[in-house]
């Protein structure tokens, strides 16, 4: 994991006894489903990191901003949390 993005799995995964690592968090946000079953991770990714940080995290694994927005949506959709830096813009 690179030392930039080290902030947000202790953000996203201190809570949990279950962690995902940056290569399971790319694969969450690239596919509703694996999303799905690491929702407390993706939750916390959209709705805890700064957007920026967030935007930061995807670019730099090869994601378009309308890939992470697309996936933001489709994740509040489906657990009805509503992540405001994403239903902001």
């Amino acid at each position: 994991m690179s030392n930039r993005f080290a902030a947000i799995f202790t953000t996203i995964n201190a809570p949990y006894r279950t962690y995902v690592d940056e290569d399971q968090l790319v694969g969450c946000l690239l596919d509703i489903e694996c999303a799905k079953k690491h929702s407390p991770q993706v939750g916390g990714f959209l709705g805890e990191v700064m957007l920026e940080e967030q935007v930061a995290f995807a670019r730099a694994h090869g994601i378009s901003f309308e890939e992470l927005k697309a996936l933001a949506f489709a994740f509040s959709e489906w657990s009805g949390a509503n992540f405001p830096p994403w239903m902001d813009d």
